[in-house]
């Protein structure tokens, strides 16, 4: 596939590949390493992009769809991390924990409802809801609409959540 090309002009797996021999066991740890650069990219890559790549025979191409676009703000991380970021590393640790549990909830959520994350803006979250063939006109705005009130329920003392959604 598209995908496993990308994966395969990965420079360090190229540099891996050409530092290996052919031998049966180098093969398998070659795939094995090639299954675990497959995973790293694709997890930082949106549902949507992974889709494409993997459906089309075309390497560079625009997609047009309908849905609705939310953004999910996590308001109260500026003064969060002053805060905690005048405490040190220490401080800076607890910060990783407390925004990385808050996204973490955030992405899951928007998952459930049948989002997809496209990208990070700072401590936001860009995300779509797509509009599938055979879906009421209304559906994917219904979905982001309650994927982002089920998002404001989530808060902290310090952190909580500002969303925008668009069609």
């Amino acid at each position: 596939s598209t995908f496993d090309e990308l994966s395969l002009s990965h420079h360090s797996y190229s540099s891996h590949i050409s530092r290996g021999n052919s031998s049966s066991s180098s093969i398998r740890d070659n795939s094995d390493l090639l299954a675990a650069y497959d995973n790293a990219i694709k997890s930082f890559c949106p549902n949507i992009l992974l889709n494409e790549i993997n459906t089309s025979s075309v390497s560079v191409r625009c997609t047009y769809f309908t849905g609705v676009c939310m953004l999910a703000d996590i308001s109260g991380f500026t003064k969060l991390s002053n805060e905690l970021g005048k405490d040190g590393k220490n401080g800076l640790d607890e910060l990783r924990k407390a925004t990385s549990g808050f996204l973490s909830k955030f992405i899951y959520l928007v998952y459930s409802y049948g989002g997809d994350v496209i990208s990070f803006a700072g401590d936001a979250l860009i995300c779509i809801f797509r509009h599938e063939n055979g879906m009421a006109p209304c559906e994917s705005k219904r979905k982001a609409i309650e994927c982002g009130l089920k998002l404001k329920e989530h808060y902290t003392d310090q952190l909580s959540a500002h969303i925008a959604i668009t069609t």
